[in-house]
């Protein structure tokens, strides 16, 4: 089955994430981006569109928050996918901030293959309906 979705743009400070993330994508059969924080990530959008962005928030330069606003201001169509390690009892919970800033979807680090394929996949759907958040 060939999904709507073709180009999901991953972006985080970490290699091995990134790493990770684009040989599960490319075995799902997307076409995948890379960018190591939030300023490439936007000078990559402004280039070549993704359909959906896996947007870490916890980031050195521009930190995610502020990617995710800038990211939804100028492009509000593309879905994006917020992840962070932070974890439910910390005071400030990154991925409820996140989506309230307009995540489409939040996942937690370390996620499994399988979460980050039905992440994606909820964003394809959501774009062609759906519209409430899902977390991962």
């Amino acid at each position: 089955m060939k999904q709507n979705c073709q180009t999901v743009l991953v972006v985080d400070d970490d290699p091995l994430v990134r790493d990770v993330a684009k040989s599960i994508l490319e075995a799902g059969g997307y076409t995948v981006q890379l960018a190591c924080e939030g300023e490439a990530a936007l000078r990559s959008l402004a280039a070549e569109r993704a359909d959906v962005v896996l947007l870490d928030i916890l980031m050195p330069n521009k930190e995610g928050l502020e990617t995710l606003l800038e990211l939804k201001k100028k492009w509000p169509d593309i879905a994006v996918v917020a992840m962070s390690a932070s974890a439910l009892r910390q005071r400030n919970d990154f991925l409820v901030i996140a989506e309230r800033f307009g995540a489409d979807f939040v996942l937690r680090k370390p996620f499994t293959p399988e979460a980050l394929i039905a992440a994606i996949r909820f964003c394809d759907r959501s774009a062609h309906g759906a519209s409430d958040v899902r977390h991962g």
